[in-house]
């Protein structure tokens, strides 16, 4: 998953590992039939995604991004990773942030 200092879950991320015996690769529900073979890949798209829905400037939106990662070295999970809590809004945060 990315990782910066600060905000960077900006939009929840529902991750579903699928035990499987064949390759490694993530789908994403926005990217329907395109497979995702590396590490770099799959935070690239989860970052450009995140970056088309929710703008560059720390905006926060609740629709998901849904990602399917195939593996034969996981157990059938699903994962839900959630914006963090803040009080005071940066950016193109609305004003009561911290309300909602």
């Amino acid at each position: 998953l990315p990782r910066a200092a600060g905000l960077c879950t900006r939009r929840p991320l529902v991750l579903m590992m699928l035990n499987q015996e064949m390759d490694e690769y993530a789908e994403f529900l926005h990217c329907p039939g395109q497979r995702f073979t590396t590490d770099e890949q799959i935070r690239d798209e989860i970052e450009a995604d995140t970056a088309r829905v929710c703008g560059n400037n720390k905006g926060l939106v609740a629709e998901p991004i849904h990602c399917r990662f195939y593996s034969p070295n996981v157990p059938n999970l699903t994962l839900v990773d959630l914006p963090g809590i803040t009080k005071n809004a940066v950016g193109d945060q609305p004003a009561d942030i911290g309300q909602q």
